[in-house]
């Protein structure tokens, strides 16, 4: 800001450092400057800085912008000086093109004065193009209108004229006189007393379109003319009805084309005949009554249609089409004869005259066409033509100078002549190429025709023949007479003649076709037999005899199929008859059952040598049976090896799925009596996933077959073992009368299967958990026995795994309450609709709550359920490292809303299960969301149960619990006293800063405190000597379920650090201490 501008602040009052004013000024968009009394320039807007150049301290006239403009911008500024508000529109080239600005400029006033000026200039182009469009668009319809006969107008919503362009002069009509009048008032009518103006009054009274609305008014020559209205209703973007917009035109000479119209209709219909007017390209603008009487079309249907189109059928002649096109197209006038079909499907012979219509300047304007029905006439003409041209024989007729005058389609086709040739023809003419029964030449005189024409006596089946082109001879029998007309005194001649050429070429085709198909039956590898309706055989080839070899001297023609059948039943030939008298009788009759039946779908024959055939056999309608045998013994071969291979599992080679589905089927149609004892045992090895984790795919593909060997070892060639999918198995176990008792013989696989193992150097045993259904007790089908068992399998999972469950129908129950709340559980962590408690936990030597464990809370069928049945429903649906990522996230965000809100929350425990310890990222997890909400590591703490560590590879667990310690939360020990291996879990979890005794452990010590029992001692020195020890390596210690202040004071005298339950005070909805 230079000198001059900083010294104009100054004088009206305003610091250059913080003026809102220059500032605003600055960001504007458009162009804007602030100029002081003397017209200098003081401020600028950014862009029109960037457009002009920084003009601080000058006058228009030293800008670059020219001394023309200079001067006039001058001039504005002083104007303005003066008091003037000035509002400008120019147009100016810039680097963006040619633009329309707007601008205006205004006094600058302070304590009412007036001390500069301010101007702002807004870019209007956009505006200013619309506008100009917008002109050019109504100069374009005024042009379309000057050369028109048609105007546009509008009204408003009282009918009255408001707008109307056309050219008046042209038409002869003022339309200034129109404006604020309604169109019945312009005629100068009563519109409630006039029906033509009362049913257009009832239009615009109801908003309707007007279309096509005519009536008569003067022009300002005094002439009366026709106008046409057609227009559409006007409303507001509220609705509102605004008037009517249209177009009217002026139709008066159409209105006497059609008065003239009418008078000609009068004497028109008086006619009989069809008449029809065309336009120029033929299609129908009017036809009299006459046509819908004969033809059945209304008016309305026929016009603007041709009449070719509309009342040609099939069977009209296309030659005589072309032609009236034809004419129609050269404007020639035509008479023929044409077959039109009314629209009933009747069909008519017309004798139409069709003649074109020209104007003044001979130019075609339409067809005139008169038709008077002649079919009666024309149909007994056809049917003369029909009779000749359907006889199965030749038809030629001579004049009495012996030429021919006409012939038929046969006479054509066994002469070997186009018609035209043959209608050129006469009596004696060399083309016909007779010859007699010996090949020779027939002279013409000796021909049939004329022999009658000479002498008069008719011709009776004589035999000549017709020489055809390729040297063939085609024999004909002929006859031959005359016939009189009555009209003509020379008779003619009809020769009529038929083809026996047929019988003798029918009889050698015959001939040659036994030899072929004996030559390629022959040739056929296949075996291929014929038998008649008796059954016996009346063709068969060498290949039929060589596929049964064990009965071939008894194929021959006559031999009958059952006897042929029974031969080789004796023979042994078939080795799918099986071998007992019964087996085989019923195979013989399913055979002879399937050979009469007329099945065409292919059967499988095996035969005693281990070939197999496939039989196609058919039944004609004569009742000859045919029949094809293939020999598809390779094919089958590979089949049964491909079933072999898909059957099998790839990695263990046990069966799959749907071989032990079918076993199940076959045995559950088998005889009840021996299937009673069967059993369908369906089983999975435990925490698979886990091991998988931590041996790898190749140490958990080991696992998988040392298993499927296991199970080889332990069942009968009787019983089944299937591999259904990844580490689950199944078997079925036949009836046994060794071991009766079904639950000795699954005990004993179990035993089998859990031995322990080493893969990848690591030994364990492997966990096992088993379901196990009895056939067919449990399940009248393959789906229900298999559910079942799944049933009793998630059973024994609940109870601990590794063991086994006989289903019982009590279970199918528990199982659904189960899987109902796995999905209650699993909607309410898609929808967050978990709710989170904290369990107080307290000091005992301060008696004060020092932090609290996050109970997940979750409403399932009006029942609270608590986090044991929480977690227990999370593992058994795979859901355990959801709950645990959902509950984690809960307790951080309470725990950031109460850090907030200036509370304290002390340490917040958190349940971990198998699953989340067995997820290598849920530490990250951890850190992760401990870090978005902002919470210390060490406030949060993580209770994990002795059942979520493995007892055959607890490596991954301690693993993740290693990667917590790393983040820095608190490891608690929880359940302590469970089981035996609470002090192996004491040695093996790193870090731990709390064990939690489990509330079994401390309800039998309370029990004992005032017990005098040996056992209550001993009780009450375990729970000493664990105390001591936990204090002996620097663990805290705390017990669950404390319900009595008694019994706090009791663990205290024990030593025991901290209590969690009813003494510690109720659950709460947020952690804090102070509540």
């Amino acid at each position: 800001m230079n000198k001059h501008s900083e010294r104009f602040w100054q004088d009206i009052g305003l610091s250059t450092d913080d003026t809102v004013l220059i500032a605003a000024l600055e960001c504007l968009p458009p162009p804007a400057w602030i100029f002081d009394r003397d017209g200098r320039y003081v401020a600028q807007s950014r862009i029109d800085r960037d457009t002009h150049g920084d003009l601080a301290g000058k006058l228009p006239t030293e800008a670059q912008v020219g001394p023309e403009n200079g001067r006039r911008w001058l001039s504005f500024h002083r104007r303005v000086i003066d008091g003037e508000h000035f509002h400008h529109m120019r147009e100016m080239m810039t680097p963006r093109g040619l633009i329309h600005s707007e601008t205006a400029v205004s006094p600058l006033m302070k304590d009412g004065k007036i001390i500069g000026g301010i101007g702002v200039s807004v870019d209007q182009t956009k505006r200013v193009e619309a506008e100009n469009a917008q002109r050019k668009a109504q100069d374009r319809l005024l042009g379309f209108l000057r050369i028109s006969s048609d105007w546009a107008w509008e009204t408003d919503d009282q009918h009255r004229f408001t707008l109307v362009f056309g050219n008046k002069e042209r038409l002869g009509i003022d339309f200034d006189a129109w404006i604020g009048h309604t169109r019945w008032e312009l005629v100068g009518v009563d519109p409630e007393a006039d029906p033509l103006w009362r049913s257009y009054l009832r239009l615009v009274q109801a908003r309707e379109p007007l279309e096509d609305f005519v009536y008569r008014t003067m022009g300002c020559d005094g002439q009366e003319f026709a106008v046409e209205v057609n227009a559409v209703p006007l409303y507001d973007a509220d609705g509102r009805f605004l008037g009517y917009r249209g177009v009217s035109r002026n139709v008066t000479e159409r209105e006497r084309l059609h008065q003239m119209l009418r008078r000609s209709d009068v004497v028109i219909r008086a006619t009989g005949n069809v008449i029809l007017l065309t336009d120029a390209d033929g299609l129908i603008e009017w036809a009299n009554p006459a046509f819908s009487q004969v033809t059945g079309y209304s008016l309305e249907e026929a016009i603007g249609q041709s009449p070719c189109d509309l009342l040609l059928c099939e069977d009209t002649s296309p030659e005589t089409v072309d032609k009236v096109h034809a004419a129609i197209a050269a404007g020639r006038d035509i008479r023929s004869q044409i077959l039109y079909r009314t629209k009933s499907g009747e069909r008519h012979w017309f004798d139409m005259h069709l003649r074109a219509l020209r104007d003044e300047a001979g130019n075609i304007t339409g067809h005139i066409s008169h038709q008077s029905v002649i079919t009666d006439l024309v149909t007994v003409e056809q049917r003369l033509r029909a009779t000749v041209d359907s006889v199965a024989a030749g038809i030629l007729r001579f004049d009495a100078s012996g030429a021919v005058v006409e012939c038929n389609p046969e006479a054509c086709r066994l002469l070997s002549m186009d018609e035209a040739d043959i209608l050129r023809a006469t009596v004696s003419a060399p083309t016909w190429s007779m010859v007699d029964r010996n090949g020779s030449p027939h002279a013409w005189e000796r021909t049939p025709a004329a022999r009658v024409l000479a002498h008069g006596d008719p011709i009776r089946d004589e035999i000549i023949g017709v020489r055809l082109p390729g040297d063939g001879i085609r024999w004909l029998r002929v006859n031959a007479n005359r016939i009189t007309t009555g009209t003509h005194t020379a008779p003619d001649v009809i020769m009529s003649f038929i083809d026996i050429t047929g019988d003798e070429v029918q009889k050698h085709e015959l001939d040659t076709a036994r030899r072929l198909l004996h030559d390629v039956i022959e040739a056929i590898p296949d075996a291929i037999a014929a038998f008649d309706g008796d059954e016996r055989l009346i063709l068969c080839n060498e290949a039929y005899r060589e596929m049964y070899p064990l009965t071939a001297d008894a194929i021959r023609i006559g031999a009958s199929f059952p006897e042929l059948l029974d031969r080789g039943l004796a023979a042994g030939q078939f080795a799918d008859a099986g071998t007992t008298p019964e087996q085989q009788a019923n195979w013989r009759s399913a055979r002879l059952s399937a050979f009469r039946g007329n099945t065409p779908s292919p059967s499988l024959q095996q035969l005693s040598d281990g070939r197999w055939l496939q039989i196609r056999e058919r039944k004609s309608d004569s009742g000859v049976s045919v029949g094809v045998r293939s020999d598809i013994t390779a094919l089958k071969n590979a089949e049964i090896a491909i079933r072999r291979m898909a059957e099998t599992d790839s990695l263990t080679g046990l069966s799959d799925r749907s071989v032990m589905m079918r076993e199940i089927a076959e045995t559950l149609h088998a005889d009840r009596d021996q299937t009673g004892q069967a059993l369908y045992v369906m089983l999975d090895l435990d925490h698979f996933k886990s091991i998988n984790d931590s041996l790898g795919h190749d140490g958990g593909d080991q696992l998988l077959c040392v298993i499927a060997n296991r199970l080889r070892r332990a069942i009968r060639k009787s019983d089944i073992a299937a591999r259904l999918g990844g580490d689950e198995f199944a078997l079925l176990l036949a009836p046994r009368t060794d071991t009766p008792d079904p639950e000795a013989v699954i005990a004993r696989l179990h035993k089998a299967l859990t031995a322990r193992v080493s893969i990848a150097g690591r030994s364990f045993r492997p966990g096992v958990s088993m379901g196990v259904t009895r056939l067919p007790t449990d399940g009248p089908a393959p789906r229900d026995l298999i559910k079942n068992a799944d049933i009793a399998l998630y059973r024994t999972k609940e109870r601990g795994r590794n063991g086994w469950t006989f289903f019982e129908p009590g279970l199918r129950e528990r199982f659904e309450r189960r899987r109902s709340l796995a999905d209650r559980l699993r909607r309410a962590l898609s929808n967050r609709q978990m709710e989170l408690h904290f369990a107080p936990q307290m000091a005992l030597r301060s008696g004060q709550v020092i932090g609290f464990e996050a109970w997940p809370v979750l409403r399932h069928d009006t029942m609270e359920l608590d986090q044991d049945a929480l977690t227990a429903a999370a593992e058994e649906a795979g859901l355990g490292l959801r709950l645990a990522e959902s509950t984690l996230e809960q307790a951080c965000a309470a725990l950031a809303m109460s850090r907030a809100a200036g509370r304290d929350t002390g340490i917040v425990a958190v349940n971990l299960t198998r699953e989340p310890l067995r997820e290598p990222g849920f530490a990250e997890t951890v850190r992760a969301t401990l870090a978005r909400h902002d919470i210390p590591p060490a406030s949060l703490a993580f209770e994990i149960g002795e059942t979520a560590l493995s007892d055959s590879d607890p490596e991954p667990e301690l693993e993740t619990m290693a990667r917590l310690n790393a983040v820095g939360v608190r490891l608690v020990l929880d359940e302590f006293g469970r089981s035996s291996a609470a002090l192996t879990h004491l040695r093996r979890i790193p870090e731990l800063s709390r064990i939690k005794l489990h509330h079994a452990f401390t309800s039998s010590l309370l029990e004992g405190a005032h017990d005098r029992r040996a056992d209550a001692s001993a009780d009450t020195a375990i729970a000493r000597a664990v105390i001591e020890l936990s204090h002996g390596l620097g663990i805290e210690i705390s017990a669950d379920g404390i319900d009595s202040n008694e019994a706090a004071a009791t663990l205290a005298a024990l030593g025991c650090d901290i209590v969690q339950g009813a003494a510690a005070g109720p659950t709460r909805r947020s952690p804090d201490l102070r509540a």
